[in-house]
Order: structure tokens, then C-alpha cells, then sequence
């Protein structure tokens, strides 16, 4: 990674749990939205932000954690999204079995339990 892509800063400066949104942030978030083919009303809405709040992001604010997370969703779902939002190439690998987002939850022990005991 090249730290000219990040806002320089001394460790002494994040206080932990804090991360630095890329200098470069907005761009990607135009290229995701061109990406998706979405009008800005429309990635409000699949964002569940308000229009404002991209408005804000285009313009130099920071997406808090939940929606770093709705954006990272939408990228997954668009053809090169996630490279266009992480400014890196990416591979996405799909089909690995569990839900869409391919997360493999736990194996759920009670289900055998509850399968005997609808048998009743």
C-alpha cells in the first residue's frame, strides 16, 4: 500500500477504534455510484442514508461504521464495486455455501431437536 494514498498522520494522533477515511474517499464513492448506476437519491435509499449525508461524504465527511457497512454491501453486489471503494484490486469469491453475503453461520445444534419434536 503507498501511504501517499492516506492522510499522513503520527500513531499518537488516531485514538483507538478510530480509522482514517482515504484523502481520495469521494472519488471512489462517485466511481461506486456510476458503478451501480444509481442516481443519488437512489444510493441514499440503498444506503438508508439521508441524500444529505452523501452530499456531506462528496464533500469532504466521513461515513460513520454503519454505513462504511452499507456501502461495503452495495460494492459486493456491484461488478467492481468493491475495487472502486477500496482503490485496490480485489477478488470477490462467491458460492462458498451460507447466505448471500457468504458468511457460513455456525452449525445450529437444536435443529435436529426441533425437527423430532414437529414430528409429534
Amino acid at each position: 500500500m503507498s501511504s501517499s494514498r492516506f492522510r499522513r498522520c503520527t500513531t499518537g494522533d488516531i485514538p483507538p477504534g478510530v480509522a482514517l477515511v482515504p484523502e481520495e474517499f469521494p472519488q471512489r464513492l462517485v466511481a461506486l455510484k456510476e458503478l451501480a448506476g444509481l442516481p443519488w437519491e437512489g444510493m441514499s435509499s440503498v444506503l438508508g442514508v439521508d441524500p444529505r449525508q452523501l452530499w456531506r461524504w462528496r464533500n469532504g465527511g466521513e461515513p460513520n461504521g454503519g454505513a462504511v457497512l452499507a456501502l461495503v454491501r452495495l460494492a459486493l453486489y456491484v461488478p467492481g464495486g468493491l475495487a472502486a471503494l477500496l482503490g485496490e484490486d480485489v477478488v470477490v469469491i462467491r458460492g462458498l455455501g451460507g447466505n448471500r453475503h457468504g458468511f457460513i453461520p455456525p452449525a445450529d445444534t437444536n435443529r435436529e431437536n426441533r425437527d423430532e419434536g414437529s414430528r409429534d
